[in-house]
């Protein structure tokens, strides 16, 4: 099987202990200062089984809803860019 080109990974790998943590509740993505380069390599994803796809869309709405509850609540309190980081995961 041939796999569709991807976008490829461009921070270092193995990351060094305690330089990259994940951000987003949904989406998450690796956040670090580190020196990057690009790597040639494809990555192919066959997508989720019906049952782990439902399971994980449900985790999605459910994680989504409560940052939208917080982000009303920062609003409510004048911590607006807060909020704001909060609507953009």
């Amino acid at each position: 099987m041939t796999w569709p080109a991807c976008a490829t990974p461009h921070w270092p790998w193995p990351p060094p202990a305690g330089t990259v943590r994940y951000g987003g509740r949904v989406h998450e993505q690796p956040e670090h200062r580190l020196p990057v380069r690009p790597w040639p390599l494809r990555v192919g994803h066959d997508g989720y089984l019906p049952e782990r796809l439902q399971a994980k869309r449900s985790r999605n709405r459910r994680l989504q809803q409560q940052a939208l509850a917080l982000a009303l609540v920062l609003e409510g309190t004048g911590r607006t860019e807060e909020a704001a980081r909060l609507r953009s995961q």
